[in-house]
């Protein structure tokens, strides 16, 4: 926070780089749904704006419990449901791909809170907070073999990309070494990428 306090106006003129972006993105992949893919950007950005910036001293990430289903909810909107939208595809042909997409990224994400414990204050309530950075590193990796799971029932063809079991098992390795005590390095390079 004080890195982006300290680069507010660099960090205003991406931000307008990136909504003039986005909205030439859009026009350039738009498919015709215009009301339900523009209802679920318009969502995706309020949360996205609010989950950093405070309303009457506080912010979306501060509230207890929500952090980390914040960002999942971005993330399965950004790769999931806008594309199944602009695609034309029911609830029902998108809702698996979603909720596995989800699963996922909360799996990813939970590395990203036992960083954190050293900055969040207590009453975030984030996984690591409230189980312990050994259960938060087990309930990461459930969550990641989950998805390893159910993305061969959802996707069969899966079972022959070597490279989807390289970077599953490349990412359980990374997720087993976590731990508060590691620098932002290891987060920024190894994990966020």
């Amino acid at each position: 926070m004080q890195w982006v306090l300290r680069n507010r106006k660099q960090l205003f003129f991406l931000l307008i780089l990136a909504i003039v972006g986005t909205g030439v993105s859009f026009f350039s992949i738009y498919n015709g749904i215009i009301y339900k893919s523009w209802s679920i950007l318009t969502l995706s950005g309020i949360i996205s704006y609010f989950y950093i910036q405070k309303i009457r001293k506080t912010n979306l990430r501060s509230i207890p419990y929500i952090k980390i289903h914040l960002i999942a909810l971005i993330w399965m909107i950004a790769v999931c449901v806008f594309p199944a939208i602009n695609e034309g595809l029911s609830f029902s042909e998108y809702y698996p791909f979603a909720i596995l997409t989800y699963a996922y990224i909360i799996g990813i994400t939970i590395p990203f809170d036992i960083r954190d414990l050293k900055y969040d204050d207590p009453h975030y309530k984030t996984i690591p907070q409230l189980v312990g950075v050994k259960n938060a590193k087990s309930i990461s990796i459930g969550l990641l073999f989950t998805f390893f799971y159910f993305s061969f029932q959802l996707s069969p063809g899966l079972l022959y990309h070597n490279l989807f079991y390289l970077a599953f098992i490349l990412t359980i390795l990374l997720v087993a070494l976590v731990n508060h005590k590691r620098s932002d390095l290891y987060y920024l390079v190894w994990i966020e990428v």
